[in-house]
Order: structure tokens, then C-alpha cells, then sequence
């Protein structure tokens, strides 16, 4: 399980855990709102990392400065 709020670091983190997602496949929770592509940024590199990964992202918008959660399994 990866769980991360890492101020605006978080597309850096998936980058630097791809042989790890690619392997292992784990449970991601990410909190974005920095910049206002991080949500789909995030979703495209798990999704080229592991084709079988299901998306969910709640929050107020994807707007930057509004809190987004995105969960993939």
C-alpha cells in the first residue's frame, strides 16, 4: 500500500516506484492539488505501468488548490 501528501512531489514518488508498482502492484492513495494536471498525470503513469489498474478519484475538483484523492487498485 502506498499512501502519499507529499506537496506537490507526489508525480516524482510514482516515477521513482515504478519497478516497485510494475512488480508489485500496490494499493495507491494520493492526495493532489498542486498543479492541476497531477490527478491525470498520476492515473496515465499507473496505467502505463500496470494496464489493470482501476481509478477512483473524489474530491472538490481537480482544480489546483483543491484537494483531490486519487485511489487506485
Amino acid at each position: 500500500y502506498v499512501k502519499s501528501d507529499l506537496e506537490g512531489f507526489d508525480v516524482p514518488l510514482i516515477r521513482g516506484a515504478e519497478c516497485a508498482i510494475r512488480t508489485l502492484r500496490p494499493r495507491i492513495a494520493i492526495t493532489t492539488y498542486h498543479r492541476q494536471t497531477d490527478c491525470r498525470e498520476i492515473m496515465n503513469l499507473l496505467a502505463g505501468y500496470n494496464p489493470t489498474y482501476r481509478f477512483r478519484w473524489k474530491g472538490i475538483s481537480e482544480v489546483a488548490g483543491h484537494p483531490v484523492m486519487l485511489h487506485a487498485w
